[in-house]
């Protein structure tokens, strides 16, 4: 067995050459997608299978942009910080950096009113010193209730149009950081999930749709990459030392290409799961298979609504971006149980791509179990990495040596190595 371990996740199929998107990005690209010929081919048979089917992108979307002014109450710092990033990229276009500006302008004045209406401990001593126990218990945390104030004409429309911009450049540097926290793509999948349990029936449907039009997205845009360019050329993949075990947090089949024991974390595009019984099912002839006629003929003939009670239907084997991960099949403890030896027995850790979010604490634990290894981190936004690590390694930034790495920064402390660079910046044969 290898005693290096490189650990892809979502940064790596992201890299220049593969370009999927991240989580956040994934409501305008898979819309996106739906209104080419294949996608509305795929579209018209999912509703056929679903009878019923209420969901739509589109009525998301408009949705979303009906509740701008009150999710970006909640949104404002996370979209603050992401834009003042990208603004101080020296890649960035001016062009881009006034628009950012400009949202940022708009939306720190809403952060200083968040931050003004707080009800401060000297305020909270001064009321109790006066009224004493006659004003009972304080329990406010603002004195002003935000979700009731209403914005001005002007800031509707301008963050209206701004919001609809950024669904035709799903892409944009700054723009993909105001849609991302406005259209939640795990939350949409956690929300219809839970149907399975509760034996929802718009739910089911709704996930179905939602996780077959995700697969259908990712598998046409595979199959155009492994069409486009021979597999043995693919960007990261094909450049990694022979010898290395390779686990991955992504669905795509770049791994499997490379080495067909690579181990599927989060599962993969070329298996189904049949929700009544767990069976896991392998798609035939997945990298060649046309789309649509697999949903219409295998999805469409194990899935039937006429049945009220636990209606047969199956969805893709894979494990939804949620912070709650489930089990779709007995395969996948099996799969994990695997991951966990694998990282035991390796004398090196390589992660790629892989920000250590607390929503895959499930994943986090098995590193924190194993933080005693050499590791080496890949990660172009290093200094979030490093604020994310802090839950198992419990080191702050001033704990970190600053350095540099094929002429890449470089944070070191003990055995830890993180290296701000993407995947496909890096020399395998050098690390």
């Amino acid at each position: 067995m290898s005693k290096t371990v490189i650990i892809c996740g979502a940064g790596v199929d992201k890299s220049p050459g593969l370009d999927f998107p991240l989580a956040t990005e994934l409501v305008p690209q898979i819309r996106q997608y739906l209104q080419t010929d294949e996608g509305k081919e795929i579209d018209k048979v999912l509703r056929k299978i679903l009878p019923g089917l209420r969901f739509s992108y589109d009525k998301f979307i408009k949705n979303a942009i009906d509740k701008l002014s009150n999710e970006f109450r909640w949104q404002v710092a996370t979209i603050v910080e992401n834009i003042s990033r990208e603004i101080e990229k020296e890649e960035t276009g001016e062009d881009d950096k006034r628009l950012g500006k400009l949202i940022n302008a708009l939306l720190v004045k809403i952060q200083k009113l968040q931050e003004d209406v707080k009800l401060d401990s000297e305020t909270e001593k001064l009321i109790k010193s006066v009224f004493g126990d006659d004003i009972g218990t304080i329990d406010d945390e603002n004195i002003i209730e935000l979700p009731k104030l209403t914005f001005s004409e002007i800031f509707n429309t301008v963050m209206r149009k701004i919001f609809e911009r950024s669904l035709h450049e799903p892409q944009h540097p700054i723009l993909k950081h105001v849609r991302g926290n406005l259209m939640d793509f795990e939350r949409l999948l956690m929300d219809n999930f839970i149907g399975f349990y509760t034996q929802s029936i718009p739910q089911m449907k709704n996930y179905m749709y939602l996780s077959w039009t995700l697969w259908a997205y990712l598998k046409s845009k595979e199959n155009t990459i492994l069409n486009g360019e021979a597999s043995h050329t693919l960007p990261f993949y094909s450049a990694l030392p022979a010898d290395w075990h390779l686990i991955t947090l992504n669905y795509t089949s770049f791994a499997e290409i490379r080495d067909s024991g690579s181990l599927y974390f989060h599962g993969n595009l070329s298996e189904f799961v049949r929700m009544k019984d767990r069976q896991l099912c392998p798609i035939d002839n997945h990298r060649n298979i046309n789309l649509a006629e697999f949903i219409e003929n295998i999805v469409g003939d194990n899935t039937d609504f006429k049945k009220k009670d636990n209606p047969p239907c199956v969805i893709p084997s894979i494990i939804p971006p949620l912070k709650m991960k489930p089990v779709l099949s007995n395969a996948f403890i099996e799969t994990w149980y695997k991951t966990k030896e694998v990282i035991t027995e390796a004398s090196r850790l390589i992660i790629a791509g892989y920000s250590f979010n607390y929503a895959d604490e499930h994943f986090n634990d098995i590193i924190r179990n194993n933080k005693d290894k050499e590791i080496s981190i890949i990660d172009p936004f290093a200094e979030s990495v490093v604020a994310n690590l802090e839950n198992i390694f419990s080191y702050r930034m001033d704990d970190y040596v600053t350095n540099s790495f094929q002429g890449k920064k470089s944070y070191s402390k003990d055995n830890l190595q993180i290296i701000a660079a993407t995947a496909t910046e890096i020399d395998w044969g050098d690390i």
